[in-house]
């Protein structure tokens, strides 16, 4: 009732600065840094910013913004800008990711959490290992995964963090001996799970954080006789990437560069353990409002292994299920 009587008041004393205002009623698990960035405030932290002003205009203080529950009626400023963008356009000097608008309609949408962006992605590559007598290229390795975006905010300190984590299947089919056209070797699928944080500031117009990859994969080895065969490894890569993003007209391009060291590893059929880093570099272009398509490369150095280097580059097509 209090609730009630409180947001019909609101409505009336904001029917003068309708050019300036507007109420939004809160929604399940939503928070009011995330009502501000996903309408392109920023920067939202520190004195006199916007999360600060949205407290003061609603005359709460910052405890209380933490107790505030569905249905609680907010006064924000309002901005002009098109409402019909899939993105928001980037502030400078501000948080540089920006919630993608929902598609209500999408695939499997409404099995999907609102505080998340869930990607299918199909991925084709080309690569070529470089052995200790020999070159073998894969040119049929395909890729099918799922891809997870999160769009709440966590804050750490001044920084805000987020996560993005995915799985794929990969089909690393048939590859050929450079040295013999009678010669080649196939490979059983590679699994590969990740978890990236994303640290991001209003200081800075990139985000940077710590990568973690699981992996399961078929490589080759030396066997008797001078002889390729494979093996099986189960791998923990850790690493480090930095990405940014750039906003023009209705679309937007991401670039993203990282390196990472193998940690852990395990063979699945005794063989010995090996060093390995890897540096790679993506981008991916919006197309449309649901669809995307990239562009990555990548470079892995071995040591104490029968594979010297592995050059890779490739093409990957992403729908935003929602």
């Amino acid at each position: 009732m209090k609730k009630g009587i409180f947001l019909s008041l609101l409505l009336i004393a904001s029917q003068s600065y309708s050019q300036n205002y507007e109420i939004h009623v809160l929604k399940e698990g939503e928070t009011l840094s995330e009502i501000l960035q996903k309408r392109g405030y920023s920067p939202l932290y520190g004195e006199d910013q916007w999360v600060d002003k949205t407290l003061k205009m609603n005359h709460l203080a910052s405890p209380q913004a933490k107790e505030i529950k569905k249905g609680f009626p907010i006064i924000l400023p309002s901005k002009d800008r098109p409402q019909s963008l899939s993105f928001l356009p980037q502030k400078p000097h501000g948080v540089i990711s920006q919630t993608i608008q929902k598609n209500p309609n999408g695939f499997f949408a409404g099995l999907i959490s609102e505080h998340q962006d869930v990607f299918v992605q199909f991925a084709h590559d080309q690569n070529t290992m470089t052995l200790n007598t020999a070159k073998l290229n894969q040119k049929e390795r395909f890729s099918l995964g799922l891809h997870v975006e999160g769009n709440n905010d966590y804050q750490l300190g001044d920084l805000l963090y987020n996560y993005h984590g995915g799985f794929d299947v990969q089909s690393q089919g048939t590859g050929n001996f450079s040295d013999s056209s009678e010669r080649s070797a196939n490979f059983a699928p590679t699994y590969n799970g990740y978890l990236d944080l994303r640290f991001k500031s209003d200081k800075l117009n990139f985000e940077f954080g710590p990568t973690f990859d699981v992996e399961e994969r078929t490589r080759l080895a030396l066997g008797q006789n001078n002889n390729y065969n494979t093996r099986r490894d189960q791998t923990l890569w850790l690493g480090f990437e930095v990405s940014n993003r750039y906003h023009f007209s209705n679309s937007r391009i991401n670039f993203n560069l990282g390196m990472k060291q193998n940690f852990i590893q395990r063979s699945l059929n005794g063989m010995q353990d090996f060093s390995s880093s890897q540096i790679y570099a993506s981008s991916l272009f919006q197309l449309t409002q649901n669809y995307f398509a990239g562009l990555h490369i990548g470079s892995t150095e071995y040591g104490e292994a029968t594979i010297e280097n592995e050059r890779t580059v490739g093409i990957n097509f992403r729908y935003l299920v929602r």
